[in-house]
Protein backbone atom coordinates (compact mmCIF):
# COMPACT_ATOMS: atom_id res chain seq x y z
CA UNK A 1 0.00 0.00 0.00
CA UNK A 2 2.69 2.55 0.81
CA UNK A 3 4.40 1.77 -2.64
CA UNK A 4 0.77 2.53 -4.04
CA UNK A 5 0.79 5.73 -2.34
CA UNK A 6 3.78 6.99 -3.06
CA UNK A 7 3.66 6.56 -7.22
CA UNK A 8 0.22 7.81 -6.83
CA UNK A 9 2.37 11.29 -5.31
CA UNK A 10 -0.26 10.68 -2.25
CA UNK A 11 2.44 10.40 0.38
CA UNK A 12 6.43 10.96 0.28
CA UNK A 13 8.98 9.45 3.09
CA UNK A 14 12.27 10.44 4.35
CA UNK A 15 14.21 8.41 7.00
CA UNK A 16 15.95 10.66 9.35
CA UNK A 17 19.80 9.64 10.32
CA UNK A 18 22.70 10.99 12.18
CA UNK A 19 25.07 12.70 10.18
CA UNK A 20 28.05 10.77 11.22
CA UNK A 21 26.19 7.23 11.44
CA UNK A 22 23.18 5.54 8.40
CA UNK A 23 21.54 3.84 10.86
CA UNK A 24 17.80 5.27 11.14
CA UNK A 25 16.96 6.84 14.29
CA UNK A 26 13.42 8.25 12.69
CA UNK A 27 10.90 8.86 9.33
CA UNK A 28 9.58 12.32 8.74
CA UNK A 29 7.19 12.63 4.86
CA UNK A 30 4.43 13.90 3.41
CA UNK A 31 0.83 11.86 3.60
CA UNK A 32 -3.02 12.54 2.22
CA UNK A 33 -0.58 15.00 -0.16
CA UNK A 34 -3.30 16.89 -2.04
CA UNK A 35 -1.39 18.32 -4.89
CA UNK A 36 -4.73 19.73 -6.32
CA UNK A 37 -5.07 22.16 -3.35
CA UNK A 38 -1.59 22.81 -2.60
CA UNK A 39 -1.53 20.95 0.55
CA UNK A 40 -0.49 17.59 2.59
CA UNK A 41 0.11 16.54 6.13
CA UNK A 42 3.20 16.20 7.79
CA UNK A 43 4.28 13.05 9.91
CA UNK A 44 7.50 12.12 11.93
CA UNK A 45 8.50 9.60 14.54
CA UNK A 46 11.44 9.31 16.20
CA UNK A 47 13.73 6.60 18.15
CA UNK A 48 13.00 7.58 21.70
CA UNK A 49 16.61 7.40 22.26
CA UNK A 50 16.85 10.51 19.80
CA UNK A 51 14.07 12.63 20.94
CA UNK A 52 14.82 15.98 22.94
CA UNK A 53 18.28 16.54 20.76
CA UNK A 54 16.44 18.71 18.00
CA UNK A 55 16.73 16.04 15.65
CA UNK A 56 13.06 16.48 14.80
CA UNK A 57 13.54 20.29 14.02
CA UNK A 58 16.57 20.14 11.92
CA UNK A 59 14.26 16.97 10.07
CA UNK A 60 11.09 19.91 9.97
CA UNK A 61 12.87 22.30 8.63
CA UNK A 62 14.50 20.70 5.46
CA UNK A 63 10.93 19.01 4.75
CA UNK A 64 9.19 22.14 4.92
CA UNK A 65 11.24 24.04 3.03
CA UNK A 66 11.48 21.36 0.34
CA UNK A 67 7.25 21.07 0.39
CA UNK A 68 6.98 25.11 0.02
CA UNK A 69 9.72 25.76 -2.32
CA UNK A 70 10.17 22.19 -4.59
CA UNK A 71 6.25 20.84 -4.02
CA UNK A 72 4.98 24.21 -4.16
CA UNK A 73 2.60 23.70 -0.94
CA UNK A 74 0.63 26.53 0.59
CA UNK A 75 -0.35 24.98 3.32
CA UNK A 76 1.34 21.96 5.41
CA UNK A 77 -0.70 20.15 8.62
CA UNK A 78 1.20 18.12 11.33
CA UNK A 79 0.17 14.71 12.69
CA UNK A 80 1.31 14.52 16.17
CA UNK A 81 1.40 11.71 18.69
CA UNK A 82 -0.36 13.33 21.96
CA UNK A 83 1.71 10.87 24.30
CA UNK A 84 5.11 12.38 22.93
CA UNK A 85 3.70 15.76 23.39
CA UNK A 86 5.49 17.38 19.95
CA UNK A 87 2.56 20.24 20.33
CA UNK A 88 5.33 22.49 21.68
CA UNK A 89 7.74 21.74 18.49
CA UNK A 90 4.81 22.17 16.31
CA UNK A 91 3.56 25.96 17.86
CA UNK A 92 7.44 26.41 17.63
CA UNK A 93 8.24 26.25 14.26
CA UNK A 94 4.66 28.06 13.68
CA UNK A 95 2.37 25.10 12.13
CA UNK A 96 -1.07 26.62 13.35
CA UNK A 97 -3.36 24.12 12.20
CA UNK A 98 -2.28 19.96 13.51
CA UNK A 99 -4.11 16.59 14.18
CA UNK A 100 -3.48 13.99 16.45
CA UNK A 101 -2.71 10.93 15.51
CA UNK A 102 -3.66 7.86 17.41
CA UNK A 103 -3.00 4.06 16.80
CA UNK A 104 -3.06 5.27 13.03
CA UNK A 105 -6.18 6.74 13.07
CA UNK A 106 -6.49 11.14 12.56
CA UNK A 107 -8.40 12.62 14.74
CA UNK A 108 -9.45 16.24 15.42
Amino acid sequence: MTDEKIAANEMINWIITLKDDPKMIGTIGYYHIKPEHYRAEIGYMLLPNFQGRGYVTEAIAEVVKYGFKRMKLHSIEAVVDPIIHYFSLINRLHIANHKSCKKSKSIS
